[in-house]
């Protein structure tokens, strides 16, 4: 049986950006997840407060899929 898998797919602005990354469903693999949403943040502009709201529901997402 494979690994279950996590993905993640960010879309923004018009005309739309999308990016989707795609980990393994372990906690471990949390980081790497956020090293690849900051990067992509940072990408788009997105700074600050605005940043920081991404980060957490992404996180409580991220966090969900892989615990249940």
């Amino acid at each position: 049986m494979k690994p279950a898998r996590a993905v993640i797919s960010l879309r923004r602005g018009s005309p739309l950006s999308l990016v989707q990354f795609e980990y393994s469903s372990t906690l471990a693999s949390h980081e790497q997840m956020f090293d690849d949403l900051n990067a992509t943040l940072s990408d788009w502009g997105i700074e600050g407060r605005q940043a920081e709201l991404i980060r957490l529901c992404v996180s409580e997402v991220y966090t969900n899929a892989v615990v249940h």
